[in-house]
């Protein structure tokens, strides 16, 4: 930190903020809620422990505070499991009562809540990750794997509406940085195609906007309070119709 005397940690969030909030890959991260449809019934799954006093899931009556959501969102579909995200949604409040002057940007993978919610996504979207692999065993390695859950979008356009914040725009990654000029300055930056350096550099733009890497599931959604709305990074695929 002695390079770099302009950076201050923060333990807390402070009171009042102006300024650029970037969040990439935050709120997939936060404590999400689990809710399955079964027999009729909307319920909680919970974390319990079987006969080897090994975690399983196991399921509870669903609280009244998350009925609301779950009967406005999840098809009443049996069987049909998927993630509430309340937490986010106070998160993305909070920053908005604080935001006096400035802009939130999120970068993360999720989808529209029609997406998010389809009747064929049946199990929802809790996912583990453990040394660079998929693990579908959210109980696989307590404490090691990385536990994490898309994000419903339309939630979060919903949460910092509603409290007071201009939604400047929402796009997949890949429009977002085409229309910042992402190839331009990789050609800007490496004059000559056929050197190793421009080779690297070309397969991570790839991966950060080819549709079947980065570039769709992941999502671009920027907030404002007293600012122009309008930005480059959303003149093109602002797809803000869709939350």
């Amino acid at each position: 930190l002695a390079a770099w005397p302009q950076v201050q940690w923060a333990s807390t969030l402070p009171q009042a903020l102006r300024g650029v909030l970037i969040g990439n890959e935050v709120l997939d991260a936060m404590p999400c809620d689990i809710v399955r449809h079964q027999n009729g019934q909307w319920q909680l799954m919970g974390v319990g422990l079987d006969a080897n006093q090994q975690f399983q899931w196991q399921n509870a009556a669903l609280p009244a505070e998350l009925l609301p959501a779950a009967q406005a969102l999840l098809p009443a579909i049996d069987g049909y499991t998927s993630e509430l995200h309340l937490r986010q949604q106070a998160f993305i409040r909070t920053l908005a009562q604080r935001l006096t002057h400035g802009t939130l940007l999120f970068i993360d993978y999720g989808f529209d809540a029609a997406q998010y919610y389809h009747p064929q996504r049946d199990d929802g979207t809790l996912i583990g990750h453990y040394r660079h692999h998929t693990v579908h065993d959210p109980f696989f390695l307590p404490g090691l794997t990385d536990l994490t859950a898309h994000v419903n979008f339309t939630d979060i356009a919903e949460a910092g509406c509603s409290a007071g914040l201009d939604l400047i725009g929402y796009a997949n990654q890949a429009a977002f940085l085409l229309n910042l000029g992402i190839t331009e300055l990789l050609a800007e930056h490496y004059p000559k195609p056929e050197s190793p350096a421009y080779l690297k550099a070309a397969g991570a733009v790839h991966t950060l906007t080819a549709a079947h890497e980065m570039g769709e599931l992941f999502k671009v959604i920027a907030f404002g309070r007293h600012i122009d709305p309008d930005w480059q990074g959303f003149v093109f695929g602002d797809s803000y119709h869709r939350l």
